[in-house]
């Protein structure tokens, strides 16, 4: 069975749809959206949708030899919906195709999804889909699919709210699918008196913001000071001063959890969460950057952001800037 991905959304909170579905593959042609699923999941299990007990498994943070135990056996006679997060073909070969091979064929008590990128499945499983439920996941959502991504996770939003919606999607078309969650968070979290004073802010963190302002992030992870305030100097004034809180927040709070997982080993985590931090940040220069360096980097945006709400952030952009460059740099320590 194939399922399309607006049918899908449509039908997947009906506990019907699951009952006859044992084997679920999630499949995607761009890279694992982790916050959709990982948004799904817990929404499944706290309203009960699921048939059974969510337990979540992640493919490349256990041994084939324990996945293949947990799911072959169950515990008092009770089983459970398994959700393994994504299966990628790239660590070893042979070892992958194995794990597939046997969750396509998969005949126990237990309940299995997963998600895996359509170019690495291979022309002789095409037929797979006879066998097990495919998901076509449409990585692209426009604005029909995210009312229905609204409609799913029970987010009513109207008059401002709705109207803001449909100005963004005819501005960009389409957007991510793990956007459309940020995007979703960011609707629950504003007031609908101020949706406009952050239309520009939100605009931005939708699509890909323009090179300079890439290149503006590029030198301030590689501490170069002086191409720093080169860029700086020609975009500043092209954004609010509450654009450049927000996009900075975004940058330190990604790159703390970065730096977090890289150093807990966890680097399919790290790359999901550094999207949009510079390439090189990611391949080496995180390991410049302790995690209470960041977290002191974030609070201060935090101060930031609520003195600019209450009417006073006299330079205080600049000094953010001034000391991350600074030889002794006060933030690395403290407030």
């Amino acid at each position: 069975m194939k399922i399309d991905f607006l049918k899908f959304l449509q039908n997947v909170k009906d506990k019907n749809f699951w009952e006859n579905k044992k084997i679920v593959c999630f499949n995607g042609s761009n890279d694992y959206p982790f916050l959709f699923f990982a948004k799904l999941f817990r929404f499944l299990d706290s309203k009960n949708i699921l048939p059974m007990h969510l337990k979540i498994l992640n493919l490349d943070s256990i041994e084939k030899r324990d996945l293949f135990i947990n799911l072959n056996q169950s515990f008092l006679g009770q089983s459970n919906f398994y959700w393994l997060s994504e299966l990628e073909f790239t660590r070893s070969l042979k070892n992958s195709l194995e794990i597939f091979n046997f969750l396509i064929n998969y005949n126990g008590d237990n309940f299995v999804s997963f998600y895996v990128k359509d170019e690495k499945i291979g022309s002789k499983y095409k037929n797979i889909s006879k066998k097990i439920c495919i998901v076509d996941v449409q990585e692209e959502i426009d604005l029909i699919l995210f009312e229905n991504l609204l409609e799913l996770f029970e987010k009513n939003i109207k008059d401002k709210k709705s109207v803001f919606v449909k100005k963004l999607f005819r501005q960009v078309g389409t957007i991510f699918l793990d956007k459309s969650i940020l995007l979703i968070r960011y609707l629950e979290l504003m007031n609908s008196k101020t949706l406009e004073d952050f239309y520009e802010y939100i605009f931005q963190i939708l699509i890909d913001v323009s090179p300079s302002i890439n290149l503006l992030s590029r030198y301030f992870f590689e501490n170069k000071a002086e191409l720093f305030f080169k860029i700086w100097s020609q975009v500043h004034n092209d954004y609010s001063e509450m654009f450049w809180i927000s996009f900075w927040t975004d940058k330190i709070w990604r790159a703390y959890y970065f730096v977090k997982f890289c150093k807990l080993k966890k680097f399919r985590q790290a790359r999901i969460i550094g999207f949009g931090l510079p390439f090189m940040f990611m391949e080496r220069g995180w390991q410049n950057f302790s995690l209470n360096r960041l977290s002191n980097y974030y609070q201060f945006l935090y101060n930031n952001d609520f003195s600019f709400k209450t009417g006073s952030t006299f330079c205080s952009l600049d000094l953010f800037y001034l000391n991350h460059f600074s030889e002794k740099n006060f933030l690395r320590e403290r407030i």
